[in-house]
């Protein structure tokens, strides 16, 4: 008689034999369903194509995914893992393969579907390859059985990134003009040709008529104008009937820390926070850098302008003095962009006026004008009294300043006097007095302006700011806009009532008979970094066409 553990053993061994038996039978029998899956895959659309810093391309696609996998799934199959797969040849390799999408499918009745997506994953090329490239588009799917061996198979479906460039020219142009202001950095930086493209007279001219024509009436009632926030430029569309200023983009500078704008006709003039100076044309996406002849001055002043035949140029002044040498430094340079040099103006200028550090020019009609003031006697006692003050222009055709221009009123120590544009031939300008009548802000606009005369109408605005806000504007801000259709201005301040340091940029709408909106423009991060807003003016001047001539 055989044992216990003698037949418990046998047993056992004859419960696993049959067991895999059943198990291989079962799995063998997978071999002889019918199993004829069907799968479609288009490219919807190329949401972007791009090249990263590192000089990889990167692509966006919305994929339609149709597949029909329902013959997989026999008695046997626990469940379906599916993925489509980028696959190309490279130079490097012979085989590359980025997954896009991918799905657990878990039982039959969910392995016919269709679906629209974006790549769940970054299709990410190791150096640039993508652009033009033939590929296909493989769905990859795994049988997982119940029991028995796991197997997988393929569709292959070849799929193009094609290029716009195999268009026509009006064609491209067409769909591309149709594209925001914000949108041509990123596709100026996608491939030669269109930063190419996009630079042409006849596609500057298309997008500025598109970009009017297909904004509805409502947008047409608001502006766009460009901000510089925190070091940073920014398009901004302000709604004034409807108070709201909105960020549309960043107007990125080559990533550089702007600490000065200064706007002419749709170029900017910008000095960075290490103090170097660049001539900047946003709409193009252009830059360009303009070294010092000898060295640059703490006190600079700088301002942007063109003769009459639209030559533009660059005035660096300073005149101020200079406790770390203890007298006055009076220079007066010009930057021309056509020469790409520096020259010396007027050795013997000897300027009975000042204009303080704190007053930033105005570009109008080529020309730069400044809030001045007579220029205070340092040989005598140092003493705090009332200078004649005016307007002062420079002439960039003649390049020299003119007369003394009359102001509306007198200013005195400690007020806030501020320069605006009123459309492209007329100058607003902002007082608020720190005394009597404290806190009220008057707005005048010129009714005649050149560099040689000036004429002005009577208050635009007088609002008096104490029971609005219960402070003064900063003496580093107030930079300003009007409308005059709609009898309001918008000043740009921090908001200073609630906190110290203040921690809010802000924007004040204010008009007549109190009326008054503040809106919050975002965290103030620098201290001393206020806001300046400036007019939105595209130019399509080539600013680096002049380099390049000049260039030996």
């Amino acid at each position: 008689m055989h044992s216990f553990g003698y037949r418990a053993n046998a047993l056992f061994t004859f419960s696993v034999t049959a067991l895999a038996f059943i198990c291989a039978i079962a799995s063998l029998s997978d071999n002889f369903s019918d199993q004829n899956p069907s799968a479609e895959i288009q490219i919807l659309n190329i949401n972007r194509f791009k090249k990263q810093s590192y000089e990889n391309d990167e692509v966006s696609l919305t994929l339609d995914i149709t597949a029909d996998l329902q013959s997989l799934f026999t008695w046997n199959t626990k469940q379906v893992f599916a993925f489509v797969a980028a696959e190309y040849e490279t130079p490097k390799n012979s085989l590359n393969q980025v997954s896009l999408w991918d799905a657990i499918i878990p039982d039959k009745e969910h392995a016919k579907f269709r679906i629209q997506t974006s790549n769940k994953y970054r299709f990410i090329d190791q150096g640039h390859n993508l652009r033009g490239k033939e590929f296909n588009l493989t769905l990859h799917w795994h049988v997982m059985p119940k029991t028995g061996k796991m197997f997988a198979d393929k569709i292959v479906m070849p799929a193009t990134l094609y290029e716009m460039s195999d268009l026509p020219r009006e064609m491209e142009e067409e769909v591309l003009s149709r594209l925001p202001v914000t949108s041509l950095i990123d596709l100026r930086s996608t491939c030669k040709t269109w930063n190419t493209l996009t630079k042409r007279e006849s596609f500057l001219n298309r997008h500025v008529f598109e970009e009017e024509e297909a904004a509805p009436a409502k947008k047409k009632k608001r502006r766009k104008v460009v901000m510089m926030q925190e070091h940073r430029v920014y398009l901004m569309n302000v709604d004034l009937l409807y108070p709201s200023i909105e960020r549309i983009g960043n107007l990125d500078a080559d990533g550089i820390d702007i600490s000065n704008i200064f706007h002419c006709d749709g170029l900017f003039l910008c000095t960075t926070k290490d103090t170097r100076l660049v001539v900047w044309n946003p709409y193009l996406g252009q830059t360009r850098w303009i070294e010092p002849r000898t060295s640059y001055h703490r006190w600079d002043r700088y301002a942007l302008g063109h003769e009459k035949k639209k030559r533009h140029k660059v005035l660096r002044f300073v005149n101020n003095y200079d406790p770390s040498v203890k007298h006055r430094v009076c220079e007066f340079e010009i930057f021309s962009l056509d020469s790409n040099s520096w020259r010396v103006i007027d050795d013997d200028l000897t300027p009975d006026w000042t204009v303080s550090f704190l007053h930033r020019g105005l570009s109008l009609k080529g020309n730069t004008y400044w809030y001045a003031q007579e220029k205070l006697d340092l040989n005598g006692p140092p003493e705090i009294k009332e200078l004649p003050d005016f307007l002062l222009c420079f002439d960039f055709t003649t390049e020299r300043f003119g007369p003394r221009l009359p102001l509306p009123f007198n200013a005195f120590f400690g007020d806030i006097v501020t320069l605006s544009s009123v459309g492209e031939e007329q100058l607003a300008l902002l007082l608020q007095r720190c005394t009597s009548p404290a806190f009220t802000v008057n707005i005048w606009i010129t009714s005649k302006i050149e560099p040689n005369a000036c004429s002005w109408r009577n208050v635009f605005l007088s609002v008096d700011m104490k029971p609005l806000i219960g402070t003064l504007f900063s003496v580093f801000g107030g930079s300003f806009f009007v409308d005059e259709e709609k009898k309001v201005a918008v000043v740009l301040d921090k908001d200073r009532g609630k906190s110290c340091p203040p921690t809010r940029n802000i924007a004040c709408i204010i008009g007549n008979n109190g009326y008054f909106k503040q809106v919050d423009l975002g965290e103030s991060i620098g201290k001393w970094c206020y806001s300046i807003v400036c007019p939105y003016v595209p130019s399509s001047l080539q600013i680096t066409r002049q380099l390049e001539e000049h260039t030996p």
